[in-house]
């Protein structure tokens, strides 16, 4: 077990991402960098940020930073981001209750509300301290 949103949580769902050969395949076309916000975080503490960057449709990095020049900018509340990776949030009803920021346009060429929904089913199962 993993705490949440710690390098080791990154580390898992990097090698669970890769591991999995539909999410490849569905990314394969994906280059990117993308930069996740949590706000509001427990305890008053400050807002934490994480990157995950695709080559070609595998993760290639995945670290605690704030990225000053991602390709997409994905910001939401803790208690968002946890529902989401926890499985008990689909994509789009976080981004369409208004609960995800997103900015950045995302290609035409991949299904990217798709992708990202088997990308939280995937990191949904990694066993996670929240």
């Amino acid at each position: 077990m993993v705490n949440y949103l710690t390098k080791e949580w990154l580390e898992a769902g990097m090698n669970a991402i890769n591991a999995d050969t539909e999410i490849r395949e569905a990314a394969k076309n994906l280059t990117a960098i993308f930069q996740h916000v949590v706000t509001e975080v427990p305890n008053n503490a400050e807002n934490i940020y994480f990157t995950s960057e695709y080559q070609n449709g595998i993760v290639t990095e995945m670290k605690m930073e704030n990225n000053k020049n991602p390709t997409y900018k994905l910001t939401a509340n803790y208690e968002d981001w946890k529902q989401f990776h926890s499985g008990k949030l689909n994509f789009l009803d976080f981004v369409w209750k208004g609960k995800l920021k997103v900015e950045g346009k995302f290609p035409q060429d991949i299904n990217i509300p798709k992708l990202i929904e088997k990308l939280s089913q995937i990191i949904a199962n990694i066993p996670t301290e929240f």
